[in-house]
């Protein structure tokens, strides 16, 4: 395994994109993320501000637990704003519409992969990062 960042450590995922970035969150922040069903589990935010926070501690510093959609649309700004300081490039992020409103996953995974694969960068991170693709 190719060490990144701080002690990250290269992973291989198989499976499609959607399986791949399921699969990345799920390591990254012990969650279970079922593949066929990233709307549900990512809808509220939560889980991926614990990415988010598992990649660069404090980067999201207000995470609401609560189930009302403007605490959960506040949730998911904030991952999308921790990711562009962190360097994933404005054309590979989503709207928080986007995953809270169902209308453009694809968008979603593109994000997740973009920073599944940045965190081979992160000092301070020593988890999985997503392997670059071969193709």
């Amino acid at each position: 395994l190719a060490a990144g960042g701080g002690g990250a450590y290269e992973k291989h995922y198989p499976g499609s994109e959607e399986e791949v970035a399921a699969a990345w969150i799920e390591d990254v922040s012990g969650t279970a993320v079922p593949a066929g069903d990233l709307h549900t589990a990512l809808k509220s935010g939560v889980t991926l501000c614990q990415v988010m926070n598992t990649v660069r501690p404090g980067s999201v510093r207000k995470v609401s637990q609560q189930e009302a959609p403007f605490p959960q649309r506040e949730n998911i700004q904030g991952f999308v704003d921790a990711c562009k300081a962190v360097g994933v490039r404005e054309g590979d992020m989503f709207d928080p519409g986007d995953l809270f409103d169902n209308r453009n996953m694809r968008q979603v995974i593109i994000t997740i992969l973009a920073l599944g694969r940045h965190c081979a960068h992160e000092a301070a991170y020593s988890g999985p990062y997503i392997a670059m693709s071969a193709s």
